[in-house]
């Protein structure tokens, strides 16, 4: 063994068994050779962040007083073998701390908040945190946990190695990265706990970088972007730093652009500071700047070819820069760059930072649930109330069942496009591909891979639905009961749609409904329902991912009931996180369990990517693009044959005709390389222009001049969208891209005409009386076809999406929707937040004008509190039969409060929610429009409907602001259009509650003209946003 060093080791995938230090030493000394267990320092243990794991792996922090030979070498990590020893899982061993460290345990009962850290340029993830010495104290683990008991500390390690670095990873990669990673341990799920962050440096660059992507991207990442309370930036480059000296050390290397784009000056830090800036203002985030007020040393190349800090002394990030301009509080410290966050045990700065944290999770309350948890079917806002105590034990079996039925876990097979006649027969007939084989083996996995467009979801709902499915994988033991689970990820679809959550709900709903023989039933159910009624009352109705994991486990290890499962899991690379984490829950799911009497089979489908290829390389599979080619022969054939014109071409008995139509097939095939939405796309347009009257010539030019590349495909059709309707593609295409809501064909329509109006009045003027007509929806459906060239496709009239996966992938690249306009300030300047917002303002606005718009039955057409409409409009009479027949006012008083108090609620909430977004994800202020509002268009709404939305108002749970800023939006928003009977007697909130003592007030936004900056370049106030006060000091 070598000597001691002051070195601290990161051990992953500890044994959950592990409770105290001095096991984890003993452990450790059993696995680790001439290693005791007196040599061990354990300083922190806590529970792994992945939520899928079950049990819960531990983390542990160490140093050794003599290091074993196994950890004396040049490597920073190392593996240490558990299978062999009995362990589920092998033991890591780091020293690097890249990803998130947890650094202490909190029990569930008193888990209020998280706290994560990322550390700066060239930095350790661990140590840029700890003492500077011989001191092993690191306040995040050894003071931050016992001054804070309700708060988990976190660290998040990246690699910023500057000298000798290969990396290409941007900023953005990082963050991208970081985003992604956050999403993994569950930061985007209903019930994540509120966030603060803390970061040094580069650090605080990466998550402003983050927030503002998060931003733009809404759906899960709005999710995480919701939860975060507060910002603590140490040393944070916000208008750049000196870096002259850094320069040297990253010439020639790929690493070079990072350290260019944190210079003074950077006009990549100037625009990332603006949008940040107004997004952290729009949201309320508390925001603390720490700055340093002593020079570092430079660093300098020694005689050795060595890089050391030895160099002339300067201050890196001075004041300025240090402070981020809408900070609520900042605070020097009397520290160089590097030891600004180097805080020791009995520090006073670290204390003052502590007290910033306290006060932030004070005002916080727990996060509560999003939009998309909230739109279950059946599902009411609020806790419940039912009570369990005394009811029988099938009216509690039946509520958990229907807690975990969420509809929208199934939708997506559904939608699927069903194989065109007999394609995809050779998945059976095949037998090289082994798939009949498979189906009759008792376990494992086939994995079905495919380029993008190639059918990989088509093929899955075909072996899905086809009985010879079932018949192969019943035959191998008829006696034992037999299960098929499906779930389709689905980008395009709500966060439940794309997340292990909404597989764990529809795989647990399938397996406890299932039609199998009673007993057994009886016997699965009995092992759920432990797990269920063990909950709070008001807690039952909402699964965590660790209560659904911990079911379905408990039904994969159960050994009563002599169970076969078979599991469709579609589209893995549609995911909403990290591939490797889906990579790894799928092989996990179809490992054997030891003694159990289950059996699971999982087949899945995804793109080639490479941690599908690592973790599936050793399964049963086919490649689809390798084997469609006559399926897209017979799809070509089928729609030449569906053309009259073409039809007409191919058996013509002119000689020359008929070789044309023959060379469009053999062309289309040639390319298409495996690639089904490339032949559809190629095929609309070839087909259309034979339609129009094109000679075979033509088509084949035509032909020729369409791209291979799909991306490339997308930009042509827009290419070939007339200049004048692009600003309705533009909308068109940005509102299906970021609304929450399903949205229908009449809904879409009413959007657009509202979109280009200047005022509430002026777009309630455009709306049509009956937005449920078929001359209305029959308009809007020939415009919706010529303004998006069939990039936009519609199921029926109650549901409008991308035509396919890449097509919202190619217009979800950052840029891509502005291309549209040609990037047109004055066009691109709203985004589908803005035009959604415009639409529910106007219906709020319109709600008293029956007679111009048909407001009660359009109301009427929306039920509960979910974002689904009745598929037929016409129908309305019969839902809501005391809506009389001609198109008067409702006059049953009952029935019109019902009406008033759902429908301008929900139209108040909807324009709110869109608002916000509009505002975070923008930067501009949606008040203008609002405000343009004729009071006279309100006077009409009933003395009573005040008294139905106050009853509803502490209902309303949206993920993105508490309830202390939605009461003080309604106030905004009231304020903004004199609208104050939508208020009567409900109070303002404190608007001063976050600011510091030694602050002024924060002002009530007013006219402009009334408004002074106190910053440069602060943010019009909002909807949403209060004026920022000046930043103030911590004392």
């Amino acid at each position: 063994m070598s000597s001691s060093r002051a070195k601290t080791y990161r051990i992953r995938q500890l044994p959950c068994i592990l409770a105290y230090p001095r096991q984890v030493a003993s452990f450790l000394s059993s696995i680790v050779p001439d290693l005791a267990a007196e040599d061990v320092r354990v300083f922190s243990l806590a529970a792994s962040l992945n939520p899928l794991e079950i049990p819960a792996t531990k983390v542990a922090t160490v140093m050794f007083n003599r290091v074993p030979p196994t950890f004396d070498t040049s490597d920073s990590e190392w593996v240490i073998p558990g299978r062999s020893a009995g362990l589920m899982r092998d033991v890591l061993v780091d020293v690097h701390f890249q990803g998130f460290t947890p650094l202490n345990d909190v029990p569930e009962e008193e888990h209020l908040m998280d706290c994560i850290a990322v550390s700066g340029l060239a930095s350790h993830p661990f140590g840029s945190w700890k003492q500077r010495g011989a001191s092993s104290f690191m306040w995040l683990r050894d003071r931050l946990p016992k001054e804070m008991p309700t708060v988990r500390s976190i660290i998040y390690g990246y690699d910023t190695a500057l000298v000798g670095s290969e990396s290409v990873k941007s900023i953005d990669d990082i963050a991208i990265a970081f985003i992604s990673k956050m999403k993994s341990i569950g930061r985007s799920g209903p019930l994540a706990k509120p966030l603060i962050l803390l970061a040094h440096s580069l650090g605080g660059i990466v998550l402003k970088q983050a927030i503002v992507s998060m931003s733009r991207a809404g759906g899960s990442a709005e999710s995480i972007l919701g939860s975060i309370d507060g910002l603590v930036f140490f040393g944070v480059p916000n208008r750049g730093m000196k870096v002259s000296h850094l320069l040297p050390m990253v010439e020639d290397q790929p690493n070079a652009p990072i350290v260019q784009l944190l210079s003074a000056g950077s006009d990549y830090l100037h625009s990332l500071d603006e949008q940040f800036s107004g997004i952290a203002t729009h949201r309320s985030i508390q925001i603390l700047s720490v700055y340093e007020t002593k020079t570092s040393p430079t660093t300098q190349k020694t005689k050795s070819g060595q890089w050391q800090r030895g160099g002339p002394r300067a201050l890196l990030v001075d004041k300025a820069s240090g402070i981020q301009r809408n900070s609520i509080q900042t605070m020097p410290v009397d520290e160089d760059h590097s030891n600004l966050v180097k805080f020791g045990a009995d520090d006073q700065d670290c204390q003052a930072i502590i007290s910033f944290m306290n006060r932030v999770a004070e005002e916080t309350s727990p996060t509560e649930p999003g939009p998309d948890e909230l739109r279950r079917p059946g599902k009411k806002k609020g806790r419940s109330k039912s009570k369990h105590q005394g009811e029988s034990e099938e009216s509690v079996i039946s509520k958990m069942t229907q807690s975990l039925n969420i509809d929208e876990t199934g939708l997506r097979l559904a939608e699927v496009q069903t194989q065109y006649y007999s394609t995809f027969e050779w998945i059976f007939s095949d037998e090289d591909l082994g798939f009949r084989s498979w189906l009759e083996s008792p376990q494992g996995l086939y994995w079905i891979s495919g380029k993008p467009g190639s059918g990989k979801s088509t093929l899955m709902k075909f072996i899905r639905r086809d009985p010879r499915t079932h018949q192969g994988f019943t035959m191998g033991n008829p006696d034992a009961e037999h299960i098929l689970i499906d779930f389709f990820f689905h980008d395009r679809g709500t966060s439940i749609q794309k997340s292990i959550e909404g597989l764990l709900y529809r795989s647990l709903y399938l397996i406890l409904t299932a039609r199998i023989e009673e007993g057994s039933l009886d016997r699965l159910v009995k092992l759920v329902l432990p797990l269920y009624s063990s909950r709070p009352d008001e807690k039952r109705s909402t699964w965590t991912i660790h209560q659904l994991r911990q079911s379905l486990e408990a039904i994969l290890t159960q050994n009563a009931v002599p169970l076969h499962l078979l599991l469709f899991f579609d589209a893995l690379d549609e995911f909403d996180g990290e591939a490797q984490i889906i990579a790894d829950f799928v092989c996990d799911l179809s490992r054997p369990r030891p003694g159990s009497a289950t059996l699971v089979k999982v087949c899945c489908s995804s793109r080639p990517w490479n941690a599908f290829r690592d973790s599936f390389s050793d399964v049963a599979g086919c490649k689809v693009h390798e084997h469609t080619k006559d399926d897209i022969q017979t799809y070509i054939r089928g729609r030449f044959r569906s053309n009259s014109r073409m039809l007409g071409m191919i058996e013509s008995q002119q000689t020359d005709t008929r070789n044309v139509t023959q060379k469009l097939e053999d062309s289309l095939l040639d390319r298409a390389e495996g690639v089904f939405i490339w032949v559809r796309l190629v095929l609309d347009e070839l087909l259309k222009e034979c339609t129009d009257g094109a000679v075979p010539e033509e088509l084949v030019a035509s032909l020729s001049s369409f791209p291979d590349d799909l991306d490339d495909s997308y930009q042509r059709l827009i290419n070939r969208i007339p200049p004048e309707y692009r600003f309705e593609t533009y909308v068109l295409i940005e509102t299906v891209l970021r609304s929450y809501d399903t949205l229908g064909l009449r809904d879409l329509g009413l959007v657009l005409l509202c979109a280009s109006a200047k005022s509430p009045s002026e777009a309630a003027a455009r709306l049509p009386f009956k937005p449920y007509s078929d001359e209305f929806l029959s308009g809007m459906r020939r415009r919706l076809q010529s303004r998006c060239g069939g990039l936009l496709e519609f199921l029926g009239d109650t549901k409008v999406q991308f035509m396919h996966q890449t097509a919202k992938e190619f217009f979800s690249r950052p840029g891509s929707t502005e291309a549209i306009v040609q990037h047109d300030g004055k066009l691109s300047r709203e985004n589908g937040y803005s035009f959604l917002t415009k639409f529910w303002i106007t219906l709020a606005s319109a709600a008293p004008r029956h007679d111009e718009f048909d407001w009660p039955s359009y109301m009427l057409s929306l039920y509960s509190w979910d974002t689904h409409y009745i598929p037929q409009p016409h129908y309305l009479a019969a839902v809501h039969p005391l809506l009389p027949e001609n198109n008067s006012m409702v006059h049953d008083r009952i029935t019109a409060i019902a009406l008033y108090g759902f429908g301008v609620t929900t139209a108040v909430e909807r324009l709110l929610t869109y608002a916000y977004l509009a505002e975070v994800s923008t930067g501009r202020s949606q008040r203008r429009f609002l405000s343009r509002a004729e009071p006279k268009a309100f006077e009409a709404i009933p003395d009573f409907a005040p008294v139905v939305i106050r009853n509803h108002i502490t209902s309303l749970r949206r993920v993105i602001y508490d309830e202390d800023r939605r009461f003080d939006t309604l106030h905004n928003f009231a304020r903004a259009a004199n609208l104050q009977v939508l208020l009567g007697e409900i109070e303002a909130p404190d608007r001063n509650k976050h600011q510091a003592s030694n602050q002024e007030p924060l002002p009530t936004p007013g006219p402009r003209s009334e408004r002074q900056s106190t910053y440069p370049g602060q943010m019009e106030p909002g909807l949403y946003s209060p004026s920022a006060a000046m930043p103030g000091k911590l004392t």
